[in-house]
């Protein structure tokens, strides 16, 4: 069973999130690889869904302060605040970007020009 959670470095690994707990340091694999480092330092792989233990531990310790649900509420108030304020940065940046875009010159980043070929003619060579 820990030979599931727990890896040695230089060890390969499927792709994931590992955690180094001496160093605090974590590693990101995108695909399948080898893990930093000698044999001698210790990862923990950490599941995909690592972040939803401690939003579960902190919506349990609003419902122990707050009793009679006022916890659990206030904690999905929390989420929706930030899902608003999420959703309200990205059409910010959209706006402005669109913006930018028409005040220098149509510049557009996010679009590409090239086709693959020139559009100047050759010339040819004259006989």
């Amino acid at each position: 069973m820990c030979d599931m959670f727990l890896f040695r470095g230089e060890q390969e690994v499927k792709k994931g999130t590992y955690w180094e707990p001496n160093e605090n340091k974590k590693i990101v694999l995108n695909a399948d690889g080898f893990l930093p480092g000698d044999r001698r330092e210790w990862y923990f792989k950490l599941p995909e869904s690592y972040l939803l233990i401690p939003m579960f531990l902190f919506a349990l310790a609003l419902s122990m302060a707050f009793p009679y649900g006022i916890g659990a509420v206030i904690f999905v108030l929390l989420y929706a605040l930030y899902r608003i304020l999420f959703f309200l940065s990205c059409q910010c940046e959209r706006l402005v970007g669109s913006a930018l875009a028409h005040i220098w010159f149509r510049y557009k980043p996010t679009i590409s020009f090239f086709s693959g070929h020139s559009k100047k003619r050759k010339r040819r060579g004259k006989k």
